[in-house]
């Protein structure tokens, strides 16, 4: 634990609620898509594009966000991409049009994608071994957990004042968090400008970062997972509401049911750190993944769609998650003490530039139904799943004990 941040754990909360600014940015709209396509005279996929857009622009600017953390500390590129992020949510507040809501999304995933950074940077700078492992648990249940409940708060702001308002609290949002970060966020960088600050040396470090085994293996797992929930969270809101006959508010409080499986599962994760490796560890969550995803093409043989049908493997595969992102993100990042920007940077980076590509697919393909959505999850699911198996028989290659051990960490 670095001992310059003063209070580690009011710091950790702090950056969480960072974070979930921009996860509550995802999906507190969802419920009003469907009235959306209608007020703004669109097609259902123009308005699905907002969540890829957002996702995109979360994604890319994270990669320009680690290299200067790392130089000029975590604090002043937090404040600076907060104003984008307001820039972005204005946009979002006035605009009439499919395409400026689209462009509105881009702007604020790419401001507020710092949040997502430092949920991972300022993590690793503070804590190491089982604590990292235990402090991304709780990120986990953040990243999930928020953009899961945001859906509740919007179908009520939906009912009461319209789809606009939903946007009129991305704005609030950043606004209050940006005076909070100013008097509150503390620097938790204690290696600022050790590395000179050029796009060669960065891209040299990226490339040591990706190419490390212990690292793609873990970070290309966690990504297929993120983009195999955000194609569920897309395609939800047009599945219950359209094809299932669930009203906005409803459908929202239903989506928070598989919350509870996720929970279980970054508790179950934490557990399982006392005695089992995390590659131990991430196999229980990649298994419990493929498991429910096979079991959903049941309602589909069946052609039977209902809650007791859809909502156990829905469960389980928040549970496998819940695993899979504190276990596969901590042993990503454990190798890069001194890197942690350039490494959280690609991590979060990647798992939403993957996340935003798959679902802009799925705009385009306007996506609606159960079936194609169960190819979609079953597909990225097997795709994570060896791409952590190969970076596994890599790290076993590695000439020094991998650091992804939790009983060495505890150690």
């Amino acid at each position: 634990m670095d001992s310059s941040v003063r209070n580690p754990q009011h710091m950790l909360f702090l950056v969480i609620g960072c974070l979930m600014v921009g996860q509550l940015g995802e999906t507190i709209y969802l419920p009003a898509m469907p009235e959306m396509v209608i007020a703004l005279e669109c097609g259902t996929g123009d308005i699905q594009w907002i969540l890829s857009a957002y996702l995109l622009g979360f994604g890319v600017c994270q990669f320009i966000y680690g290299p200067l953390s790392d130089f000029y500390g975590r604090r002043p590129i937090v404040l600076g991409s907060l104003g984008i992020y307001l820039i972005g949510s204005l946009l979002c507040v006035f605009t009439n049009h499919a395409k400026l809501l689209i462009l509105g999304a881009f702007i604020a995933g790419a401001g507020i994608g710092s949040g997502g950074l430092m949920a991972r940077t300022a993590m690793r700078d503070m804590f190491d071994g089982v604590a990292l492992q235990r402090a991304l648990a709780l990120v986990g249940i953040a990243v999930v957990f928020t953009p899961m409940a945001a859906p509740v708060a919007g179908a009520y702001m939906l009912e009461q004042f319209g789809w606009r308002s939903n946007f009129v609290i991305f704005l609030i949002a950043g606004l209050a968090f940006m005076l909070l970060t100013y008097l509150k966020f503390e620097e938790t960088n204690p290696y600022c400008r050790e590395y000179p600050l050029s796009v060669m040396g960065s891209l040299r470090r990226y490339r040591t970062v990706i190419t490390h085994p212990i690292f793609y293996g873990n970070m290309l797992c966690g990504m297929m997972n993120i983009a195999a929930i955000m194609s569920y969270e897309l395609v939800a809101p047009f599945l219950f509401q359209k094809q299932m006959g669930f009203t906005p508010i409803a459908y929202a409080w239903f989506a928070l049911i598989p919350v509870a499986g996720y929970l279980a599962g970054s508790a179950c994760s934490g557990f399982l750190a006392r005695f089992m490796s995390a590659e131990n560890i991430a196999w229980v969550g990649n298994i419990s993944v493929c498991l429910a995803c096979v079991t959903l093409y049941i309602p589909i043989w069946i052609n039977t769609y209902t809650l007791a049908t859809i909502l156990p493997q829905l469960i389980l595969i928040m549970f496998g998650s819940g695993i899979i992102f504190s276990t596969t993100t901590a042993a990503a990042l454990m190798p890069f003490r001194h890197e942690s920007g350039i490494a959280g940077a690609t991590i979060g980076g990647l798992q939403n530039i993957g996340a935003g590509a798959l679902t802009g697919v799925m705009s385009l393909l306007e996506i609606e139904t159960l079936t194609p959505l169960v190819h979609t999850l079953t597909i990225s699911t097997i795709i994570g799943t060896l791409c952590f198996a190969a970076g596994c028989r890599g790290a076993r290659r590695l000439p020094t004990p991998r650091p992804v051990v939790n009983k060495a960490m505890a150690a």
